[in-house]
């Protein structure tokens, strides 16, 4: 189903309310695995609210998790419903496309932003899943690290964080994200000479890195692109947070296209 459901959304001609309506089908299968939700349970998105089942997500996510979960789903419904429903005749845009497809991105960085949740990423996280991770599309790494950056910020997060903006974004996107973030970088400490903070190492790597993306582009930055690289590289590995992050990226890259 979930191929079906991406190919008509994203890789077939069809119209921006198909594609809208699409959009809206996927996301409830993500939320049916957020949740753990039975496949033979009818569920739908509106279903979050009723009381009973939001005391069931509660006790599985915790209050403040289910509630940014309820937030993203704010955000999809709107016009995922119109894209569904006949009674809103009004055409659609690109602008509001591309805007629900970064809600739907949102809600895939949930997955790891649990995974992180779980694993918290600090300077005892075993290389191998920043590894992995780094074989996420950048959008899906940014929305991800930057929750736990204003959560609970340390050097590995702000070093990951730095060259996620730059590659989701660019040279002078990032530079100015990290002046306005300037005071949280310099107030974390690091140990890597000649850098005092993660402010000095952060400027440095975003000017050598983003000057090597001006010349030669991004190795990867769609799902397609991202899903390639991930399949070239995937490892295989025993240890239980590699196995659990590796079968999130499998489920998220399921029906995505190659490229």
């Amino acid at each position: 189903m979930i191929s079906d459901i991406l190919n008509d959304t994203f890789y077939i001609d069809r119209s921006i309310r198909g594609k809208l309506a699409g959009i809206r089908q996927y996301s409830e299968i993500l939320i049916r695995k957020i949740l753990d939700i039975d496949p033979n349970e009818q569920f739908m998105l509106g279903k979050l609210y009723n009381p009973t089942f939001k005391e069931k997500g509660e006790e599985l996510l915790g209050e403040s998790r289910y509630q940014d979960l309820i937030a993203i789903v704010d955000k999809i419904k709107p016009l995922g419903n119109a894209g569904t429903h006949t009674q809103y005749i009004e055409n659609f845009t690109e602008a509001e496309l591309n805007l629900e497809i970064d809600h739907l991105f949102d809600l895939l960085a949930f997955f790891f932003i649990e995974y992180f949740i779980k694993y918290p990423m600090d300077s005892n996280t075993y290389p191998l899943v920043l590894n992995q991770f780094s074989l996420l599309p950048p959008i899906i790494r940014y929305k991800t690290l930057l929750y736990h950056f204003d959560k609970s910020p340390n050097a590995i997060i702000a070093d990951r964080l730095s060259l996620a903006v730059l590659k989701t974004f660019d040279k002078e996107y990032a530079l100015a994200w990290l002046d306005d973030n300037k005071g949280r970088f310099l107030s974390i400490e690091i140990c890597a000479l000649p850098f005092n903070n993660s402010f000095e190492l952060a400027l440095d790597k975003i000017n050598l890195v983003g000057n090597n993306i001006i010349q030669n582009g991004k190795p990867y930055e769609t799902f397609e692109q991202a899903k390639t690289a991930f399949l070239n590289n995937k490892i295989n590995d025993s240890s239980s947070e590699i196995v659990e992050l590796l079968s999130i990226m499998d489920f998220v890259y399921l029906g995505r296209n190659s490229n």
